[in-house]
């Protein structure tokens, strides 16, 4: 009887070790996948400014273009660092190299140089950027980490700052 006892203790306990959760992290590392979605898109808008920047950087004629190109490598840096700092906390991977769609319109850049990149750079960081605020907006409703909407929110004020620099920028093309 006393080792039968012993048995069904050590059975319990076993189960009860094995059925218990460290919930330490748990809860953080819960995303959504409209969540997990946003965050891989914004990562890979990151990827694709920095990109742009550093060709606008190395291969535009003009110096506007060039400092524009600076802003968006810094700009989009921290934001990425940002996104991975996010993901890491929520056990997420974050896109490390662009989207297909993206790497398209990188290429296109890349093919170019002096006043003809100005030209297709300008006009792509106009609409690259009008694209995004569109898409934080839209997903600042949709997102249901409350820490990823604040990060939208932060993030907004300076896509706007973003979006009136490329009209000005593409202004002065025409």
């Amino acid at each position: 009887m006393n080792r039968s006892f012993y048995q069904i203790f050590w059975i319990l306990t076993l189960f009860t070790i094995a059925s218990c959760d460290d919930d330490k992290g748990d809860t953080n590392s819960v995303v959504a996948e409209a969540d997990r979605e946003f965050v891989m898109n914004a990562a890979d808008e990151g990827l694709f400014q920095i990109s742009a920047g550093q060709v606008a950087l190395n291969n535009g004629a003009s110096k506007r273009y060039a400092d524009f190109g600076q802003l968006m490598i810094d700009g989009y840096t921290a934001s990425n660092r940002e996104l991975q700092d996010y993901a890491a906390s929520k056990n997420l991977n974050v896109r490390t190299t662009l989207s297909d769609t993206r790497q398209q319109t990188l290429d296109t850049l890349s093919g170019r140089k002096g006043m003809e990149l100005d030209t297709v750079y300008a006009t792509a960081m106009l609409v690259a950027h009008s694209n995004t605020i569109t898409y934080f907006e839209a997903q600042k409703e949709t997102v249901t980490d409350a820490q990823l909407r604040t990060w939208i929110e932060k993030k907004l004020p300076t896509l706007r700052q973003y979006l009136e620099q490329a009209k000005v920028l593409n202004d002065t093309l025409q």
